[in-house]
């Protein structure tokens, strides 16, 4: 009995750092789908705005992305 105990606390504890470990992962991979998609917004309005304030792509990026 105190061995099916034992097992029974060892198989708990595996799964709750299995979901722990799977938490941190979705943690982390939201995170880099927000940066993507907040990356792809900032493109798109460098793409959008650029050409109405007659100014090169190049030179937007320049100032805006590589202070």
């Amino acid at each position: 009995m105190a061995a099916h105990v034992a097992w029974l606390t060892k198989t708990t504890n595996a799964n709750a750092n299995h979901l722990t470990q799977e938490s941190t992962v979705r943690k982390i991979l939201v995170q880099q789908i927000l940066v993507r998609t907040a990356a792809h917004v900032m493109l798109v309005v460098v793409v959008i705005h650029v050409p109405a304030r007659n100014r090169t792509l190049d030179f937007y990026v320049k100032k805006v992305l590589a202070p």
